[in-house]
């Protein structure tokens, strides 16, 4: 694989450390083989300098802060100026500008190009042009619907971008059980990989100090992520009115019922925040939670955050929980998931030992990961 470049096109900037996208990334430089990100700007300013920078130079590369096999480039954003409006200037603008970018870019590329799409998004008026210049074309795919097609204003458009993609695409990456039953309806299973997410495969060093920040009362339960529609809010409401004593804290973006949240005086809601800072603040959970609704098909990210800090986590029954059941404590209702959130804070008579939690994490890294991806693509390229 030393001649084959993998470019993978991200929803996210470089900067967020959550992105799956990111971790696959580093992981396939840190193995040597050169690697793409191909990632929008993260904010209304850098949309226009990016708009600006690109009529004046399409080909911009950035090479901060990066493996030497991997670089980033940032493009014009197709998630903020959609791609899928038919009959508007602006997007035919946006086609123009990525494919002057992008036939450069291919330009200097000898070996065999591994494209990983990430969002249907990058696909419509914008890969399929350039099909034939890929040796595989891998769809990492999320559920059955689509995030950005169940959202997006229009969503019957975009839901077809995603159906053409999914029926074009060499391969398909999945992140759950429930994902891959869904799409081996519609696939080969050979062309179908569980690739689930990941965490960096390690226990981090906890002193057991529980530090004092401004807003922390303990005990503190916390959670790590965005709190958007896949998340029982309600639920989030009805622990911070039973530990009225303690605090409710979640790290992340707030895209639901802010207002609601910031009225109880005992939830505190943090930003998003680098790596270092974000494992201080772990530090002071006392226990973790995963409030998940019940219907979504997700393979959480945040609960490796938690666990690289051996806590002790309650989690809400979503489709793919039974996947952590050996490091995380399910609960089936509401009242059983404040029962066994008190439990875990009263004592350590439940709780999951440290040596368990361990194994787990080194069975789940991204390095890992990485591995799978390699060889699902290789197998790709040799049918071909």
């Amino acid at each position: 694989m030393s001649d084959d470049v993998y470019i993978l096109f991200s929803p996210q900037h470089w900067n967020s450390q959550h992105s799956r996208t990111r971790a696959f990334a580093l992981g396939l430089a840190k193995s040597g083989i050169r690697t793409i990100y191909v990632n929008p700007p993260g904010s209304v300013a850098g949309i226009v300098r990016e708009s600006v920078a690109a009529l004046v130079n399409p080909l911009r590369r950035e090479n901060v802060r990066f493996p030497v096999s991997c670089e980033s480039l940032e493009v014009w954003s197709p998630p903020v100026v959609p791609t899928f409006y038919r009959g508007s200037v602006t997007p035919s603008l946006d086609r123009r500008l990525f494919t002057m970018w992008f036939e450069k870019r291919l330009a200097t590329i000898t070996g065999s190009i591994i494209a990983v799409i990430a969002m249907p998004y990058w696909w419509d008026g914008y890969l399929n042009t350039f099909a034939e210049s890929f040796s595989a074309i891998v769809f990492d795919y999320q559920d059955s619907v689509g995030t950005y097609a169940r959202n997006a204003t229009i969503s019957q458009r975009l839901g077809e971008v995603h159906a053409n993609l999914i029926a074009r695409a060499d391969g398909i990456i999945v992140h759950t059980d429930a994902n891959r039953k869904s799409i081996s309806e519609l696939r080969n299973p050979s062309e179908v990989c569980l690739i689930r997410n990941a965490g960096n495969g390690m226990l981090l060093q906890r002193d057991g100090i529980k530090r004092s920040i401004p807003g922390f009362n303990h005990p503190v339960v916390g959670t790590v992520g965005r709190l958007s529609s896949n998340i029982d809010v309600p639920l989030l409401l009805k622990l911070a009115d039973q530990f009225r004593s303690g605090t409710i804290v979640n790290i992340g973006t707030v895209s639901v019922e802010r207002r609601e949240l910031k009225a109880k005086k005992n939830v505190v809601l943090l930003p998003p925040m680098a790596a270092e800072e974000l494992n201080m603040n772990i530090e002071n959970f006392d226990v973790g939670v995963l409030p998940y609704r019940r219907t979504i098909e997700g393979s959480p990210l945040r609960v490796y955050d938690m666990l690289s800090h051996s806590l002790q986590i309650v989690s809400t029954h979503f489709p793919d929980a039974e996947y952590f059941s050996g490091v995380v404590h399910i609960a089936d209702s509401d009242a059983e998931f404040a029962e066994k959130t008190v439990e875990l804070l009263s004592g350590r008579k439940n709780w999951i030992g440290t040596e368990i939690i361990e194994k787990f994490l080194l069975r789940n890294s991204w390095d890992a990961r990485v591995g799978s991806l390699i060889t699902f693509c290789e197998s790709i390229v040799a049918r071909q």
